[in-house]
């Protein structure tokens, strides 16, 4: 909507934009007749203000923070980091503005690869490059544009949406990986919902394949930004007892206080694996000491002398 709506003054940018949406994802877009559940003219916004077109716009605006900031809150879980309380306001203007950077990306994709397309076979044509060649280079051209929009969106995502501190390196992998990805997923799902004259395509399916390429982006971005941390390993439990798991609660709970002394994640409340809780398990034996002795006092009574000095040079300094 937000693109044919500011596409609405330029017919043929509009049209060329049409048509590779209906060339890309057929049944969805009703060009030239050929049937699709939307029909372009659709998509576009009314220019009278007036309390639909009001409550269109809120409920759009609404719908878009929503998912920033579920996509945001679920960026965050992933990098362990706990839920900040961060002002209203701060957070609506972040995730609506998330959400404009995502369709600008958009935009800005689609504008390039049709101008790279358009200027691209004026100028190998110039340079006598034709036939097979020159499509694909054009074709390329369009994957190096693509892959670029996208890595910048991923740092944008990565920095200024989920507000992750990853270092730089880290944060340039996992943008060119979230990338390569996302370039292979369009391709992939292109080729599928792509198919011309495929009886089993109907429009239904193509909704429900687009939807599907949806929740995959989704999810590989999440996969991406795991990427990007590099977490440590988590600790597993060699035995059920080292996380209480065999006792009722087994779950850190209000309910039952004495459960709040159980090692745990204050954030998630998530208990943390207690190997002395193990029946198998073995304390390491007490260090003996190496001398006996009228040598062995002296030295116990220098270890004495030292940590009081210890203690009274750390009570001087905090004093």
């Amino acid at each position: 909507t937000v693109v044919m709506t500011l596409l609405q003054y330029n017919p043929e940018f509009r049209d060329v934009v049409i048509r590779g949406i209906a060339d890309a994802v057929p049944g969805i877009l009703n060009v030239d007749g050929a049937g699709g559940l939307i029909e372009p003219e659709a998509l576009m916004l009314e220019t009278a203000i007036n309390p639909t077109t009001l409550i269109a716009a809120g409920i759009a605006i609404w719908t878009a923070k929503a998912m920033m900031t579920s996509l945001r809150r679920s960026m965050r879980a992933v990098a362990g980091i706990s839920l900040l309380k961060e002002n209203f306001f701060f957070q609506l203007l972040r995730d609506v503005g998330g959400f404009v950077v995502l369709g600008l990306t958009v935009i800005a994709t689609s504008i390039l690869v049709v101008a790279s397309q358009q200027f691209g076979s004026e100028v190998l044509d110039l340079i006598g490059i034709e036939g097979t060649a020159s499509r694909w280079l054009l074709r390329a051209s369009a994957y190096v544009i693509t892959f670029a929009m996208d890595f910048l969106l991923f740092l944008f995502l990565f920095r200024f949406l989920a507000g992750i501190r990853a270092p730089r390196r880290d944060r340039l992998v996992g943008a060119g990986f979230g990338a390569l990805l996302s370039s292979v997923l369009r391709v992939a799902g292109t080729a599928v919902i792509g198919i011309p004259d495929n009886p089993i395509m109907a429009t239904g399916t193509a909704l429900v394949t687009i939807l599907l390429l949806v929740n995959l982006m989704v999810r590989m971005t999440l996969m991406v930004t795991a990427v990007m941390v590099n977490p440590p390993a988590p600790v597993i439990p060699q035995a059920p007892d080292e996380i209480h798991f065999k006792t009722t609660p087994n779950y850190v709970t209000v309910s039952v206080p004495s459960t709040l002394h159980w090692d745990h994640e204050p954030a998630r409340g998530t208990l943390i694996p207690d190997p002395t809780l193990n029946p198998e398990y073995t304390p390491e034996p007490e260090r003996s000491p190496k001398w006996g002795g009228v040598v062995g006092r002296m030295k116990r009574r220098r270890i004495a002398r030292l940590e009081r000095s210890l203690e009274d040079a750390r009570d001087a300094y905090y004093s």
